[in-house]
């Protein structure tokens, strides 16, 4: 949780250094960076799109032609540079290099292209329906309709991204295209390195890691994003609100199913009575018995908060414009 955290607030970071390079987003997108090498060596992925805003920032810097500012520009990269070797020295990084020592001494040589379509048909088949939901070590999944909707709105939101792109590029949204070009990108470099890795895992055990939808959650806000852009941008403007809320409906529809399918699996849900003292087992007193209609009351209210907050933003569905 805490390194999926980190990550987002990365992202977060990012997209506001693209709209404006201000020392202290560029402040905030490093302290993210550094506590998730702090974290987790997966954090390391994210070095790879640093140099991306220090070519932005030193453009737009230099661009103004202020002498005092591109000289605290030059102190601040320095800086930055440190404090990621510090990061990388000390943190989580150092763990990856022994499973890649590990796959390439054992023997077991396996291409990567087999790797890649094998990964292919894993993510089609497994990956994409745990992302939404799986439980009980991964014996149970959402209802197949569930999978069946998610896929085929998967599958628009990609036609919809290659249409947002195509007039982005047309009218000239040179943030937008940034902005968006930065969730892909970071999206695709995070899939690729659990994929290389696994590569290296299944080249040094002889079996794959078994790669769970959920590794994938530390881009969730960059997948999510990519999702209402794509499918957005296939609905006419007219009827935007209408989709909009569409979606958001779907979505808290989803998290209600996600809950009671794991309801149901758990514990016994008739009585009520019974449902209330499973689910209070072992529980410390605040998340007991009748305690249970506090939680559940204000998990409606901010799933109903988050659609009425959805429905007052459809005015500003798109990205700002640069």
């Amino acid at each position: 949780m805490l390194f999926n955290l980190f990550f987002t607030l990365f992202i977060w970071a990012g997209l506001k250094v693209i709209e404006k390079s201000d020392f202290k987003y560029f402040l905030f997108l490093i302290i993210s960076l550094i506590g998730g090498l702090l974290t987790k060596q997966q954090m390391a992925v994210s070095i790879l799109l640093l140099p991306l805003f220090i070519i932005l920032a030193v453009w737009r810097w230099l661009k103004q032609r202020n002498h005092k500012l591109t000289i605290k520009a030059i102190i601040f990269i320095v800086f930055t540079l440190v404090l990621l070797v510090l990061g990388i020295k000390y943190g989580e990084v150092r763990r990856i290099r022994g499973f890649i020592v590990a796959g390439h001494n054992s023997g077991q040589e396996i291409p990567l292209v087999q790797h890649l379509v094998w990964t292919f048909k894993h993510t089609i088949a497994e990956v994409l329906p745990w992302y939404w939901g799986v439980f009980k070590w991964l014996g149970v999944v959402l209802p197949r309709l569930v999978n069946q909707i998610q896929m085929r709105l998967l599958g628009l939101a990609l036609i919809g991204l290659v249409v947002w792109l195509i007039k982005a590029i047309r009218q000239k949204k040179v943030m937008s295209t940034w902005q968006i070009g930065f969730l892909g990108l970071a999206a695709a470099i995070y899939f690729t390195a659990v994929t290389l890795w696994n590569w290296q895992f299944r080249m040094a055990y002889g079996f794959p890691f078994g790669v769970q939808g959920r590794y994938f959650f530390p881009t969730i806000v960059a997948h999510m994003a990519l999702i209402m852009v794509g499918l957005t941008s296939l609905i006419p403007k007219r009827w935007i609100k209408w989709g909009l809320f569409i979606l958001a409906l779907w979505w808290l529809i989803l998290s209600f199913i996600g809950l009671w399918t794991v309801v149901k699996v758990y514990y016994q849900v008739w009585p009520l009575q019974t449902l209330w003292w499973q689910v209070s087992q072992y529980k410390p007193f605040w998340f007991k018995a009748e305690w249970w209609f506090v939680w559940l009351g204000f998990y409606l209210i901010s799933l109903i908060g988050m659609l009425v907050n959805i429905v007052r933003q459809t005015r500003n569905y798109e990205i700002k414009e640069s």
